[in-house]
């Protein structure tokens, strides 16, 4: 089973891409487990090293997605990162990382 966070601090994002994975699953037969998670420092504090692939979110109120990326190096460097942001000036630094 490939187990999945969703880290954004908008909700009917969260949801949506939940929908979209969900809608995968359906059609594929995958087993797939999705964790949501609304902030960055929500991630940090409950962090399950069962996690195979992190969606985070780089602007959000708390804690942004590069500090939670670096703390959750820190613990876990097999996981994988994607950032998702709309802005290109983000877009480079997510290596830094090791970013999907």
């Amino acid at each position: 089973m490939l187990h999945i966070a969703i880290c954004d601090d908008e909700k009917d994002f969260v949801t949506y891409l939940t929908e979209l994975i969900e809608r995968y699953v359906s059609e594929t037969g995958e087993e797939i487990k999705v964790t949501p998670y609304y902030d960055g420092m929500e991630l940090m504090e409950h962090y399950d090293t069962s996690i195979d692939l992190i969606f985070l979110d780089i602007q959000m109120r708390f804690a942004d997605g590069f500090y939670t990326a670096e703390r959750i190096r820190e613990r876990d460097e097999k996981v994988g990162i994607i950032f998702l942001t709309t802005l290109t000036q983000y877009g480079l630094k997510g290596y830094q990382y090791q970013a999907v």
